[in-house]
């Protein structure tokens, strides 16, 4: 059902209520573009969105706090509500009592009590709220009731999801593990891609090589469905054959002779049936056959901008393609790319080879993904990847044996994000290390997070970069590859949801001001020292000694020299070390 069914059904049926953390939601754009559209159905059906007193003075208290919390800012966002309250008060009434609880009792009572009388409808990101408020339906009554109760999730882009379907497409059981709720306020249940599993083995379909008569080249003709097209400039040229320019606004890949095979073939045609679409995503558009009718290659759209792995993964590239970049663009970026990836899981496909030579990027929102008839989709596995982005499960594995999970999928997804945002340096390597494969099957992870370090952090700008990175982005990355970490093992990495929700935090900890205010080298895509934790004092952690219990404190300048000697903060002050070392 599209977002204008459900608010249409919902204004025109239902009471309809909205939630703090909805208004007080990290994407600021996302409560602006829900409130557009429920104005006008609002008036159009004379049915104002309805918000507890109670909301309103948890916003105003929340504003008064100026607070700022794990990067974000609690009163910015509680500010910015109240503006957008403000901009639509037409479409809103607020009701309730000063004698009312927290909200959340409030939405509980008020929905218990008018149940009999209305339908009635919850806007929220809570997800324990959401499942007490569905469970009202559940309880037994004595008078049957006919009107029914809903509950709908904000997404990033403004729009509604029922929350039952939601649920039905989410794995409950990864919703309750404690140990992610700090990465996830709202609770939210991690998405269950039912489509990986519906295969379990590689298709029968023969990778054998088909025999072909002709292999096109520059200025000959080729067949599509519809006519035929020309063949113009070579463009480039790999390992699976060349790229040519055309007449059309299109691209064409001609496959090597060798490497056409009945499974190729057959993959193709799978990739074309399911007419997939997405923007910055070249999915084949048709298939391309020689003048006797055999198939050689496929159309694709044109991709504009340059390889990661040539503009970003080198710091002079970097700095000689985005001269002025600077941190918010780097996640701009990740952000980019994770929407892409979203789009082909949530279609149940796997990139399995995630390539920096397979991503162009022409700016932070501008990014195409290319070589897309690599991918695994349905029983049609990837038949290659990279050593850096292949999980420590499937390490030494050929590729084209199996098919890939979501959990070694989410893996390449860490390690593309960690190589983003410490440009072009894999999470595995490391001062005096092994070679890269041995480091990734011992999850031997160097950077550190709090006083946990092995003392093996590259040399360069890479522990300054690291020490600069938003706090939660450090845990989450600790946790995925440090061995025996929480997000360690193939079914406990975070997916592409959660990696969206923390660098949509990171963002909007950039772009409020907060990480500036705290250090403001934070910004700049190469720090040239470790992050400063207090801004004025200077003190960056003040520690009880174990010995005599006197409290001293440890500079920012003593924490560097620390951090860059490979040692950890002394446990005891000054005076009982020196003793410790004269005895």
């Amino acid at each position: 059902m599209s977002n204008d069914s459900i608010l249409d059904n919902l204004f025109k049926n239902y009471k309809v209520f909205i939630d703090t953390c909805t208004l007080m939601h990290v994407n600021r754009q996302a409560v602006t573009l829900l409130f557009q559209t429920i104005v006008s159905y609002s008036q159009k059906y004379r049915n104002p969105l309805i918000i507890p007193v109670r909301v309103i003075e948890e916003l105003e208290r929340n504003w008064k706090t100026k607070g700022v919390i794990d990067g974000v800012d609690v009163s910015g966002n509680a500010k910015s509500a109240l503006d957008i309250l403000e901009r639509y008060k037409g479409c809103y009434d607020v009701k309730g009592e000063r004698y009312d609880n927290h909200p959340d009792s409030v939405f509980l009572r008020v929905f218990q009590q008018h149940r009999f009388r209305y339908n009635l409808a919850l806007i929220t990101q809570d997800y324990r709220l959401s499942g007490d408020i569905l469970n009202i339906l559940k309880q037994q009554s004595i008078e049957k009731c006919e009107k029914t109760i809903k509950v709908f999730k904000m997404q990033m882009d403004g729009k509604l999801i029922d929350f039952e379907d939601y649920v039905k497409q989410n794995d409950a059981a990864q919703a309750q593990n404690s140990n992610k709720r700090h990465l996830n306020p709202s609770n939210k249940p991690k998405i269950k891609h039912k489509s990986f599993n519906a295969f379990s083995k590689v298709t029968q379909v023969p990778d054998t090589v088909v025999p072909v008569r002709s292999i096109p080249g520059e200025n000959s003709s080729v067949k599509l469905s519809r006519g035929k097209i020309y063949l113009r400039k070579e463009i480039a040229r790999g390992g699976e054959g060349v790229i040519y320019d055309t007449d059309t606004p299109y691209i064409a890949k001609i496959y090597k002779k060798e490497l056409l095979t009945r499974r190729r073939i057959e993959k193709i045609k799978l990739i074309l049936s399911k007419k997939l679409k997405y923007n910055g995503i070249c999915f084949p558009e048709d298939a391309l056959y020689n003048q006797y009718g055999e198939f050689v290659g496929y159309l694709m759209p044109r991709a504009p901008g340059k390889e990661i792995q040539k503009c970003l993964f080198v710091k002079p590239l970097l700095e000689r393609n985005f001269p002025k970049w600077t941190k918010i663009d780097l996640v701009k970026l990740a952000l980019t790319i994770l929407d892409k990836i979203k789009y082909l899981h949530d279609h149940g496909i796997i990139m399995g080879d995630i390539n920096p030579l397979n991503i162009l990027v022409a700016s932070s929102t501008e990014v195409y993904f290319i070589d897309t008839d690599s991918y695994q989709i349905d029983d049609f596995p990837c038949p290659v990847g990279t050593i850096n982005y292949t999980a420590p499960e499937i390490q030494k594995k050929r590729f084209g044996d199996f098919l890939r999970t979501i959990g070694n999928e989410n893996f390449a997804v860490a390690t593309l994000l960690f190589m983003l945002m410490l440009p072009g340096k894999p999470p595995y390597s490391q001062q005096g290390g092994e070679d890269p494969i041995s480091n990734i099957l011992k999850m031997d992870f160097s950077y550190p997070f709090g006083e946990l370090r092995n003392g093996k952090t590259p040399e360069g700008p890479w522990r300054f970069i690291w020490s600069h990175l938003f706090k939660q982005l450090k845990e989450a990355f600790y946790e995925t590859f440090k061995k025996g970490g929480k997000y360690s093992t193939e079914t406990s990495r975070l997916n592409v949801d959660d990696w969206i929700e923390l660098f949509e935090r990171y963002k909007h900890a950039i772009e409020s001001g907060s990480m500036k205010k705290v250090d403001p080298m934070s910004l700049t895509l190469f720090p040239t020292r470790n992050r400063l934790y207090v801004d004025n004092s200077g003190v960056f952690k003040t520690i009880t000694c174990i010995d005599c219990g006197k409290s001293f404190d440890v500079t920012n300048n003593d924490y560097e020299n620390y951090n860059k000697n490979g040692y950890t903060i002394p446990k005891r002050c000054p005076e009982c070390r020196r003793k410790k070392t004269k005895y």
